[in-house]
Parts: structure tokens; sequence; C-alpha cells
């Protein structure tokens, strides 16, 4: 997100005269953006299952006594696993007695089926993972962000509003925030890890691969 940028000082312009009731419309055009990016992540974490099952040799989610030889660990954002396909270091990791992660060297070829595949799905982990911190982070209750239209529509009724140029000061102090702190990026982070392993178990669940 801050290498892409999405607006970050001002709001997207919205022409509200074209609002015919306006705190229903303007919650329509609020949760349009987040709604859509959900969507996005939610179909691109299907076809990240779909690869999966393309990718592995099926016997190796067989295998017994080797943890983290399980679809949810290749798939999940916190998983060992996934993180060694998304960084490309393509090594099968198992954990330990003790708790530490350590892989078998050769194991991964051993079980790799379609090798391009990987690269494929790569792109797609990074697509999913990219949809659901943009669709979590417009969710903060913060002006300009879609969250603060979401509250204020909602549970405000619309009596709160906030001038133009208090809005751009409110999101160059939240960009002060993220960059000089950790708070944000560990809010959204544990936010990521909670919506995605509810979606990922849920995928799974359906179609007896959990």
């Amino acid at each position: 997100m801050l290498l892409f940028g999405f607006g970050w000082a001002r709001p997207v312009p919205v022409n509200s005269r074209n609002f015919k009731k306006f705190r229903r419309d303007d919650l329509l055009v609020s949760i349009a953006g987040v709604t859509l990016n959900f969507i996005l992540f939610f179909f691109t974490t299907l076809i990240m299952v779909g690869l999966n099952q393309l990718i592995w040799k099926p016997e190796m989610w067989n295998l017994l006594g080797m943890p983290l030889l399980n679809q949810k660990d290749f798939l999940s954002f916190n998983g060992g696993n996934f993180y060694s396909i998304f960084t490309g270091e393509n090594l099968l990791f198992i954990q330990e007695s003790n708790g530490y992660l350590s892989y078998i060297p050769g194991m991964f070829e051993e079980y790799l089926q379609t090798p391009w595949l990987l690269y494929v799905q790569r792109f797609f982990m990074n697509f999913a993972m990219i949809n659901l911190g943009l669709c979590l982070f417009n969710l903060l209750p913060i002006p300009p962000l879609d969250g603060y239209h979401v509250v204020n529509d909602i549970f405000l009724r619309g009596k709160l509003h906030i001038p133009a140029q208090v809005m751009q000061g409110l999101m160059i102090a939240l960009l002060v925030i993220m960059f000089a702190t950790d708070f944000i990026s560990n809010l959204l982070g544990n936010a990521i890890y909670f919506v995605q392993d509810g979606v990922l178990s849920l995928i799974l669940g359906i179609f007896g691969l959990g």
C-alpha cells in the first residue's frame, strides 16, 4: 500500500449533489470500494486453494508426523510454508517437538508436481494480501477513510460534518502515526490474519481440504 499509493493525503472526490438520500447514498459509496476489495480477496483465495491442488503431489498431504505439511499452512498468510513460497525460499518446513521450524533438504522438489504454477500462485498471494489490506485499512473509522463514513452514517446518523481541509490534515496525521509507530501496522496485521484465517478455513472446510 505504501508503494502504490491511493490518494494518500486527500479523499476520492465524490459529488454529493447527486445523492437522492444523503446518508444512504453516502454509505453505499463508502462501502463500494471495500466490498470490491473483499470480493477480489475472496475469489483470489479460491484460486489459491485450487492452484495448491495442482502444484503439489496428493501424497504429500497424507504424510503423518510432519506438522505444517497441510493445506492451511501453505495458504495462510502467517503460515511457515506460505512464507517460504511467498518469498521464493522454496523450502518445505516442518515443526520440531521443541517448537522450532526446520526443513528436510530435497523434500520441496520431491513433492512438487507443477513447478511453474508456483509463480502464478505467488502472484495471487500478493493480490489477495493487497486487496484484504486495502479493505481493512479503508474500514478504519478515521476521516476521510470509508470507515469514518460508515460509522457516521450508521451510528451517528450523519450528524458529524468535517470540512475537507480538516480531513486532509487528519489523513496526514494518520500517515505520520503509521510511519512513526507500529500501532496501525500491528492492528492491521492482526486483523488481516484473523479475517484471512476465517475465510480460508471456511473454503477449505467446504471442499473437505481442512
